[in-house]
């Protein structure tokens, strides 16, 4: 039988500067949890005798968490949350997942040799990363002096479609135990998504099961988002976020709960509806500061959809009959931002 705190007397620790703090933030309060956000934690433990909290979320890879009560979605997969490379080990060495044709860069020349070795097109990700933040796609050697990014990088090979898959683990209220939820999968190009993708039948069960398969080797309640390539009913592992990930935004638009909804449910143990509600698609355009009046009305003019302003990033949104009408519109949205 799982344990969870009453959702109305939780207490949610948040740890760390992320780009959806004030999404994550909402959802907890919006089912009567406590929240407290340190953005820049000095000392974790003397911050935890003072909150007492029930769960303990880091958005950022802090040092000093291993030995604490609460962290979720669990220790293990803390582990692996930032860093790409050791998850691409996990996938590989204990899982025996298929993964993509990858090299480590840590220097340019380095970097000029993996893209090398990989060939084109390649993603280059940051080593440190694993939210869809920070991707860049080199598809000729014309580009990659602008996508060396200063820092280590993992240089992967585009086997297929890109996808995101968003599996979700809580309680089950019929069995008390815990559970795992699909919701649709994805769509990637870019700055682009749009759900749901469609995949051949046998494509969307070995996702499902390789989704599965990591969502249980990192343990804990929460949502996961898996990214995939997919090449006909071939499925490869890329990476796995265990915080809400940049390209699953869309689900704002798209589901009855968002990501972050499912994310702030599955960790204080409730029950959870990934039900699709509607084709969506969203456009992130990376900017900072407030989205003026004017580009904001041109947003927003465009049939069914909506914008959301984060700290560096304005996604916009749309809803459709069809995925390909909701991309359209949510590219026209995105041109007055």
């Amino acid at each position: 039988m799982e344990n969870s705190v009453d959702a109305a007397a939780a207490r949610v620790l948040i740890l760390g500067v992320g780009e959806f703090t004030g999404e994550l933030t909402n959802a907890f309060s919006a089912l009567g949890a406590h929240v407290h956000v340190e953005e820049d934690p000095q000392d974790v433990r003397a911050l935890c005798d003072e909150f007492d909290p029930d769960y303990i979320l880091p958005l950022s890879a802090i040092a000093g968490l291993e030995q604490l009560q609460g962290l979720v979605p669990s220790v293990g997969a803390l582990e692996f949350s930032f860093s790409r490379e050791q998850m691409l080990r996990l996938a590989r060495k204990k899982l025996g997942l298929p993964i993509p044709m990858c090299e480590v860069a840590s220097s340019f020349a380095e970097f000029e040799v993996a893209i090398g070795q990989v060939g084109y097109p390649c993603v280059v990700k940051p080593s440190t990363h694993t939210t869809g933040r920070g991707y860049v796609v080199v598809s000729s050697e014309s580009e990659v002096a602008a996508a060396w990014q200063g820092q280590r990088v993992v240089v992967e090979s585009v086997c297929g479609q890109q996808v995101v898959l968003l599996v979700a683990r809580s309680i089950d209220p019929a069995t008390g135990k815990l559970a795992t939820w699909f919701c649709e999968p994805i769509g990637v190009e870019d700055t682009r998504a749009w759900q749901p993708i469609a995949l051949s039948a046998q494509a969307l069960e070995n996702a499902r099961s390789v989704a599965a398969r990591v969502s249980n080797a990192l343990g804990g309640r929460g949502v996961i988002g898996v990214e995939l390539y997919v090449s006909g009913d071939d499925v490869y592992f890329s990476g796995a976020a265990t915080q809400p990930h940049d390209r699953a935004v869309v689900t704002l638009a798209s589901q009855r709960f968002s990501q972050f909804e499912l994310h702030a449910r599955a960790i204080l143990g409730l029950p959870l509806d990934t039900t699709l509600i509607s084709p969506g698609a969203s456009v992130s355009v990376a900017r900072r500061g407030q989205v003026s009046y004017h580009a904001a009305v041109g947003a927003l003019s465009v049939p069914e959809s909506d914008i959301r302003v984060f700290p560096s990033v304005t996604v916009a949104l749309s809803t459709a009959e069809t995925t390909a009408q909701a991309s359209a519109q949510a590219r026209l949205s995105a041109q007055s931002l």
